[in-house]
């Protein structure tokens, strides 16, 4: 049962550290703040907001899915970054999917899940949502 096993590759590798760690310290002296980062495996997602512009920034949140093996482990999914900034809704996202044209069926599934699945732990407050399906499912067609 694939969807019995923890995910894998979650969160502190020592190079999503690392990175972390050398952008915060290059941005240090330009008053720059990180408000939020979310990692897992090899995929790295951060956000850096100017000191002075932080306090526009509220309702952090971050989130991620697995689509390797079983759904279960990180070499191969998502993460998101979700956040408020005055009052429109902003959600970053990085995946890692299947490389080459024989994979374009995979990576259109693994898009699909990542597209239902992934959920942030706490609701946005009072934020409209507006579903992109339509669209969302045409970007990683082949040509």
């Amino acid at each position: 049962r694939w969807s019995s096993l923890p995910m894998v590759g979650l969160e502190g590798s020592p190079n999503g550290e690392w990175w972390l760690d050398a952008i915060g310290q290059i941005l240090k002296g330009h008053s720059f703040e990180r408000v939020g980062s979310r990692q897992m495996a090899g995929l790295l997602t951060a956000v850096w907001v100017r000191t002075n512009l932080k306090h526009f920034v509220s309702d952090i949140d971050n989130a991620a899915v697995a689509c390797g093996l079983g759904r279960a482990i990180g070499n191969k999914g998502a993460v998101g970054l979700r956040m408020r900034i005055h009052d429109r809704s902003i959600c970053f996202v990085n995946c890692h999917f299947a490389a080459h044209m024989e994979a374009v069926s995979r990576r259109n599934e693994d898009f699909d899940h990542v597209f239902r699945t992934m959920t942030f732990a706490t609701p946005s407050s009072g934020l409209l949502t507006t579903s992109i399906s339509g669209s969302a499912g045409q970007l990683l067609q082949a040509n």
